[in-house]
């Protein structure tokens, strides 16, 4: 049986039509169809001065959300990164928070306010991440994975500045070897088309936090994770949520203009574990970030 909750109003509903008929004692009732990925559809809604009951709307649950980039240090100076602002992630714990969720949100560097509502814990790197989702996951009813988190870290970061063209003595487990040169013991040579010039940076894998995730994932929790794609994207995103245990996943293509980092509108296609698949238009982060949350909604009410 689907969950009846009660609300102030219905206005974060996506909806495509409606029509409204004269229900028992007067009372109006609005037979909503809901655009893709509406959690809403086919149901009727039965209005009450401003207050309604909603069949199939968000449980009140503790959600989880990552967002953002991580920042892999190579030495003071430098790092390893990517283009994500987390502009999608606090679009989705913003939406979770105002339909009645408790949210933490587990931030990368970002330039972002924190949404109303939102708990927030700012993470560095991607093990920071994945030791601070770790801990808090156990205790929620879900979790959103839209983090861009580094696949590789520096192995050994260097504590001190790397220099240009300067004997790198101290880095031999961090820059790894020079071309042609036994160890990181000789001074680069000054043109940087040659060979020894070549500055060789020692990567080793981060801990997969979705995996983790999905490892240790109850019944009664939901997991989402996102995919973000440049080639066989059905295919790599669907085997992304078999393999991770996910419940459903999000996938983005970077070859679609105004979709994935940096801009305020993304187009995605929602893929659940039963099969169902939602693909929607170009949107807004905040409108895609509705869509996100009602098919949380439908998973969660069955």
């Amino acid at each position: 049986m689907p969950s009846r909750t009660i609300l102030s109003n219905i206005s974060f509903v996506t909806l495509s039509s409606f029509k409204t008929t004269e229900g028992p004692l007067g009372v109006g009732v609005i037979e909503i169809s809901g655009g893709c990925g509406s959690v809403v559809t086919g149901i009727s809604v039965t209005v009450r001065g401003i207050s309604a009951v909603v069949t199939g709307a968000l449980v009140t649950t503790g959600f989880l959300v990552t967002a953002g980039p991580t920042v892999e240090k190579i030495d003071p100076v430098r790092y390893i990164s990517n283009h994500s602002t987390g502009k999608m992630g606090y679009a989705i714990a913003a939406e979770l928070a105002a339909r009645g969720a408790s949210v933490t949100l587990v931030s990368g560097p970002v330039e972002l306010p924190t949404p109303d509502g939102v708990s927030r814990i700012d993470v560095v790197s991607a093990e920071d991440m994945f030791l601070t989702v770790s801990e808090l996951w156990p205790s929620m009813d879900g979790a959103v994975m839209c983090a861009a988190v580094a696949d590789y870290t520096p192995a050994n970061p260097s504590p001190t500045k790397i220099k240009k063209g300067v004997d790198a003595e101290k880095g031999g487990d961090i820059l790894g070897e020079k071309a042609g040169a036994k160890g990181a013991g000789a001074n680069f040579a000054a043109d940087p088309s040659a060979p020894d010039d070549c500055l060789t940076i020692k990567l080793r894998p981060t801990r997969d936090i979705a995996a983790h995730l999905g490892s240790t994932k109850r019944d009664d929790q939901i997991l989402v994770g996102f995919a973000l794609e440049t080639d066989n994207e059905e295919t790599n995103a669907l085997s992304k949520m078999e393999r991770k245990n996910l419940d459903i996943i999000v996938l983005n293509s970077l070859r679609d203009p105004g979709a994935g980092f940096g801009g305020d509108t993304n187009k995605i296609t929602i893929f659940s574990r039963n099969g169902e698949k939602c693909a929607l238009p170009l949107l807004p982060k905040t409108e895609v970030a509705a869509h996100i949350v009602d098919r949380i909604a439908a998973t969660q009410n069955g």
